[in-house]
């Protein structure tokens, strides 16, 4: 069983896919994706409502988020109220390897209930909730 994955970028990132392709596209291009398609974000720009206005739009019920819980390098405040208010925790993971310093993480998220991502204050290896 596989996977349907479009991948859109706003085209201000330095970065470039050499090995997918990616589609020119902000938020609002998840007004029309399926509900029953899945979210991915990973490492969203810091102080930025790239991520807010991702998770805004799109109408779906799980998100996959990669990266920091608030206070970290990613997103903003406003994601992450977002995401502890509109969005409840299935699964959480670190991940590894990462980069040096950073405290990365999957987070597998399901429209309903709550969540915190409040700053890491332990190093766990795996918090199934």
């Amino acid at each position: 069983q596989g996977a349907s994955i479009v991948a859109f970028d706003n085209g201000e990132s330095e970065w470039s896919s050499k090995f997918f392709d990616v589609k020119k596209g902000g938020p609002e291009v998840l007004r029309s994706i399926p509900e029953d398609h899945t979210l991915l974000l990973i490492w969203p720009p810091d102080a930025s409502d790239m991520a807010f206005s991702a998770l805004k739009a799109f109408r779906g019920n799980r998100v996959v988020y990669i990266g920091e819980r608030r206070g970290g390098r990613m997103a903003n405040d406003k994601f992450f109220q977002a995401l502890e208010t509109e969005f409840s925790c299935e699964w959480r993971m670190n991940m590894y390897p990462r980069w040096p310093g950073w405290q990365d993480e999957v987070h597998i998220l399901h429209r309903g209930g709550t969540c915190s991502f409040s700053p890491r204050i332990d190093d766990f290896e795996v918090d199934e909730l």
